[in-house]
């Protein structure tokens, strides 16, 4: 019931239950939108992995295709981290941490104003950015990552993270 009155509503909700999104449904990544990782109550249970990509950007489907499928990383994936995806050219405003952020024009295809939080001045794709248990930025990974990358950058971030918890 609770869920159709969020829909009816038009709002995300937040409650206890929302740390418990999982992050493999059927096999498959399960990635969350930008709204659906600001419902999550914080602090969750995991960090966060946001995937800032463009439709235009060749080495992002690449990496779709032939990283995020990996089951080896796909099961470090599920262990450690929410996932997220995000468009950098979304042209809809996009709330984040109670702030609004609009898309403006410019470039090829303007740009949202949340990649400029998330990755800085000088935007570049694909970007994973990694947060922690309360949605702060701890780093930024640019460019492609091949499977056996991607669980190096992985395992160095949750290492790094964990010792200085």
């Amino acid at each position: 019931m609770l869920f159709v009155i969020c829909i009816i509503i038009g709002k995300g909700c937040k409650n206890a239950d929302q740390s418990e999104v999982p992050t493999l449904v059927n096999g498959e990544l399960n990635w969350l939108n930008i709204d659906e990782m600001d419902a999550i109550e914080a602090p969750s249970k995991k960090k966060y992995l946001v995937d800032v990509y463009t439709d235009w950007c060749v080495w992002c489907k690449v990496m779709d295709q032939n990283t995020f499928t990996d089951e080896e990383v796909k099961a470090f994936l599920d262990k450690h981290f929410y996932v997220v995806k995000f468009n950098a050219e979304i042209q809809d405003p996009v709330e984040f941490g109670g702030k609004m952020y609009e898309w403006i024009p410019g470039g090829k295809n303007g740009i949202n104003t949340l990649t400029f939080l998330l990755l800085g001045r000088r935007p570049s794709y694909p970007s994973l950015v990694f947060m922690d248990e309360n949605k702060e930025k701890i780093s930024v990974a640019v460019g492609y990552h091949d499977p056996e990358k991607m669980l190096e950058v992985l395992k160095d971030m949750v290492t790094a993270v964990g010792s200085k918890g």
